[in-house]
């Protein structure tokens, strides 16, 4: 995990990974996160890029949903 920003528009979670090269984990993740009453948040889209090297794929991604409530007002 690299960070954790939130603003009015987006929750994003950052974070990057190493797997072996060929392998796609990234396809068969599932993310969902969840505000402190449980309620899921929507969504957004998953954008990843990387690189290869030494056999091994770095993985960058980061994960978008709707923004948390507290940024609605509501």
């Amino acid at each position: 995990m690299k960070k954790v920003p939130f603003t009015p528009a987006t929750t994003e979670i950052n974070f990057e990974f190493t797997q072996q090269q060929g392998k796609d984990l990234i396809s068969a993740m599932n993310f969902r996160l969840y505000d402190d009453k449980g309620i899921e948040l929507q969504g957004m889209g998953l954008p990843a890029g990387g690189q290869s090297s030494n056999g091994k794929d770095i993985s960058k991604v980061s994960v978008y949903f709707e923004p948390i409530k507290i940024f609605l007002n509501t």
